[in-house]
């Protein structure tokens, strides 16, 4: 256990457990109270990774405006800060969930925008009035309901890796092995990856990748997104995102295609000059 974390048995069916406090003023799927309830037990073990598996990655406190910047760029810092905003809580007290009151409750598609309160059960907080927080938004990717928060970036993050695009076998082949072929990302430079002629806004498969590398220095963990896939005779028109880069994540290059040849897809670029 952290040094940080109160002594005592972490597994919750160990220790005394009550279930949060349930105050409704509206219709309450059973789904939606299941993710409170999971929620609760998980922050009993106070296994601070086992909570944020109830935060979605693009997980955002902010209503930032970053203008042009959102169309390209997401940061995972809000995501990442609940990591110490969790130890915080474990310092200061208990942290158990003692009661939620959901007030209004709208799901529209795999949103689930909630208004009322969650009472937390700890002391010596920085912030917050006595445990008291606002509800905020939930998102269900992969089938499970997750802490989405108020993001600025809401539209882009519709696009998370829970929504990769269903492609063709083949097509899936070839992501995973010539994805980040024109990034400079991979070492994988080989020609099989790119089509003869390939043409990005003037850019040739070299001058791409060497545009691009100083993006994922160092970086081991990149990996493409396919949002949104167009397969229509042999081409195929993708969108998408890549995670990890040195700023964040950045969007796939617009307009991006790939062609199916003898060998297999390639990469086509946009064909501008």
């Amino acid at each position: 256990m952290n040094s940080w974390a109160r002594s005592g048995p972490t597994d919750p069916e160990e220790r005394p457990y009550y279930e949060p406090n349930f105050v409704y003023a509206t219709g309450v799927p059973d789904e939606i109270r299941q993710f409170f309830l999971d929620f609760s037990r998980d922050i009993a073990t106070q296994d601070i990774n086992r909570i944020l598996y109830h935060y979605a990655k693009g997980y955002e406190t902010k209503d930032a405006n970053m203008g042009w910047l959102d169309d390209l760029f997401l940061k995972d810092e809000d995501y990442q800060s609940r990591y110490r905003y969790w130890q915080e809580m474990f310092y200061g007290g208990t942290g158990d969930l003692e009661f939620v009151q959901i007030d209004k409750l709208r799901i529209d598609g795999n949103r689930a925008y909630l208004r009322g309160s969650l009472k937390y059960s700890y002391a010596n907080m920085n912030t917050g009035s006595i445990g008291w927080f606002p509800l905020e938004n939930l998102i269900r990717l992969r089938g499970r309901w997750l802490w989405f928060g108020k993001p600025a970036h809401a539209a882009i993050l519709d696009r998370d890796e829970y929504f990769d695009a269903e492609v063709s076998e083949d097509l899936g082949w070839f992501i995973e092995e010539c994805g980040l072929s024109f990034t400079g990302a991979s070492n994988n430079k080989r020609d099989g990856c790119f089509a003869k002629g390939f043409m990005y806004n003037g850019l040739q498969q070299d001058s791409m990748q060497e545009l691009l590398k100083p993006f994922w220095a160092g970086s081991r963990q990149a990996r493409m997104h396919v949002a949104r896939a167009e397969e229509k005779d042999g081409s195929g028109l993708l969108e998408g995102y890549i995670e990890d880069s040195l700023i964040g994540t950045i969007s796939l290059p617009p307009g991006m295609q790939a062609e199916q040849r003898d060998s297999g897809w390639q990469w086509s670029g946009n064909g501008l000059k």
